[in-house]
């Protein structure tokens, strides 16, 4: 795989948009752990925000099918950004990138991230998020009292690491 090839078919599908003030590449394929024809190419775009986010989502899509190989595109607008927040994407999500990327074009906005931006309570909802998902059940709250009170006593347990939030 060419990487070089790689970010410029991003640049020549994607720098059209007003929209994406940075983007960046991150993940295997910038480390030994890339696997040919089984990774894809992990793709940030951090947005400007927008009244119909939707219909810019779509046209995403639909460049992404003249990239030539797999691609894994994460849109994330700049007010779920700066609160290091978004549905889909933790705050160690935003840590990670900038651990490991390269900066295709923009503004380099991850720079501005920092690890003291991930609290044990933002991992804490993270956990619950998740779990709720995987039973099918999402509660729509991001209030700290409600997840402080409703799973206080939640513990987490890895193995032989083993972990509690206290309040």
């Amino acid at each position: 795989m060419d990487i070089c090839n790689i970010k410029k078919q991003l640049k020549r599908n994607y720098v059209i948009f007003n929209e994406i003030r940075s983007a960046y590449i991150y993940g295997s394929v910038l480390s030994d752990r890339f696997k040919e024809g089984k990774s894809d190419i992990d793709v940030l775009f951090i947005c400007k925000d927008i009244e119909k986010p939707h219909l810019f989502l779509k046209k995403i899509k639909m460049k992404t099918k003249k990239i030539k190989t797999k691609v894994d595109i994460n849109v994330v607008f700049y007010s779920e950004f700066i609160k290091r927040w978004h549905i889909y994407r933790p705050p160690t999500y935003f840590v990670g990138i900038k651990l490991a990327n390269e900066l295709l074009w923009g503004e380099d906005l991850i720079r501005d991230v920092n690890i003291k931006d991930v609290k044990p309570i933002n991992i804490y909802k993270r956990i619950v998020d998740l779990s709720q998902g995987i039973r099918g059940v999402y509660v729509n709250s991001k209030n700290d009292d409600f997840w402080c009170e409703k799973y206080k006593s939640f513990k987490i347990s890895f193995g032989n690491l083993y972990s509690q939030f206290y309040f």
